[in-house]
């Protein structure tokens, strides 16, 4: 059977659990675009690896050189540890395909987190970068960077209040830092009128009417065309 390994942040993003099928607002939009690329994905497994499985993975081996974002690495601190999470990752998904006797693909879900003033572009494409990197370490073909800009709420945004998506410049220019007082979570509240801690409770309510492949965030519409190649390969279809 083929499948997907996920890693997000939290439950507002790319969580999953097989159990209760309980699903983060971007675990809904990964099954609406699958849905929307290939007629049953019905098949697909997924297994959800946070970043504490990954570090305790790696307990106790001896320290290797990881990838590193060449020429970005002042712009973004964490280049390495990004890219051994991806390389993380990639090894699982080999284990769970050999397992299943199938494809397996990875997914890599991260929000972009900089202090205020520090240039979007670099950050993103560092991040992007990084994640990249440590999917070609581990000579993995099928991973796929989740990379919203500037933050999952981005995206979200975007498909909430469509009409103003473009004009807010698909809302990828919002601060990096959910301490700004102008954060993703700060706007998703005041547009849903309500405290930042029932935002979400909204969003859950909402999320499976979320028209997600019609969104045309620049972050978004790279992350799609990833997904769908990557799939594709999993499936067969490519």
């Amino acid at each position: 059977m083929p499948g997907i390994v996920i890693c997000g942040e939290g439950p507002t993003d790319l969580y999953y659990d097989k159990q209760t099928n309980s699903r983060g607002p971007l675990k809904v939009c990964v099954d609406k675009l699958l849905e929307s690329f290939w007629d049953d994905v019905s098949y697909v497994d997924f297994v959800q690896v946070s970043r504490g499985d990954l570090e305790a993975t790696d307990k106790g081996k001896p320290e290797k050189k990881t990838a590193v974002v060449r020429g970005l690495k002042k712009n973004f601190a964490n280049a390495a540890y990004v890219s051994k999470c991806a390389k993380l990752l990639a090894e699982k998904a080999k284990v769970f395909a050999k397992a299943n006797e199938d494809d397996w693909g990875v997914i890599f879900f991260k929000d972009l987190d900089a202090s205020s003033g520090t240039d979007i572009d670099k950050v993103y494409n560092a991040m992007f970068s990084a994640m990249e990197d440590g999917f070609e370490t581990a000579n993995f073909e099928t991973g796929v960077p989740m990379v919203p800009k500037t933050r999952s709420e981005s995206w979200i945004l975007c498909a909430l209040s469509p009409k103003d998506a473009s004009k807010n410049d698909f809302f990828e220019k919002l601060p990096m830092s959910d301490k700004s007082p102008n954060s993703g979570k700060k706007v998703l509240a005041k547009i849903l009128n309500v405290d930042e801690d029932e935002s979400y409770k909204i969003v859950g309510e909402r999320v499976e009417s979320f028209l997600w492949e019609q969104i045309q965030a620049p972050s978004f519409i790279v992350f799609k065309e990833k997904l769908y190649n990557m799939s594709g390969k999993i499936l067969g279809r490519r």
